[in-house]
């Protein structure tokens, strides 16, 4: 009779087992203000993991969340929620298992000021897609720089045609001059 009480302990046990560890990270980044700017939301160490669980904060003065979207590695469904400025929630859930080091979700944010933000991931969970035991998650969290954007470069409006009027006259010159 003792048998019979044990067996479902050690299911009990063995069914809350964390599997082996995986990390979720967010890249470090930057962007000019007034632009858009990816930041991916990579993974590593993934072995069939069915859903992640993510809560990732920023600085809202200095950016704004306009998109997010499911990264290369997803093949299931990611949602997400935006609505609280600094704050973006998202759900991952692939019935197939997500395998492998990769991006899991892609954010696009307005930038809106100079500075920099940390980029944080505040909760992180994942679980097995077989089992739905959890999965031990490591993160490591990013930074966004903000930067006024550099007038003068080579996208200047107007470059091209400021080039093609010097080369212009200097064919005029040249042909002018022959004519002599």
């Amino acid at each position: 009779m003792k048998t019979y009480k044990i067996i479902p302990l050690l299911l009990f046990i063995l069914s809350i087992q964390t599997v082996s560890a995986l990390t979720i990270s967010i890249s470090d980044s930057s962007g000019s203000v007034g632009k858009e700017a990816e930041v991916s939301v990579m993974i590593e160490d993934a072995t069939n993991v069915g859903s992640i669980d993510l809560t990732i904060l920023y600085d809202p003065s200095i950016l704004e969340i306009s998109k997010v979207e499911k990264g290369t590695l997803v093949k299931g469904i990611l949602s997400s929620n935006t609505e609280n400025e600094g704050i973006i929630v998202i759900g991952i859930a692939d019935s197939n298992g997500i395998n492998g080091d990769g991006e899991i979700a892609k954010l696009t944010f307005n930038v809106l000021a100079n500075g920099t933000t940390p980029i944080t991931i505040q909760n992180a969970k994942a679980y097995d897609v077989d089992s739905h035991a959890d999965i031990e998650v490591t993160v490591e969290n990013g930074n966004f720089e903000a930067k006024t954007a550099v007038q003068g470069g080579g996208d200047t409006p107007g470059f091209e045609i400021q080039t093609f009027i010097i080369i212009l006259v200097g064919i005029l010159f040249i042909y002018r001059w022959k004519r002599r």
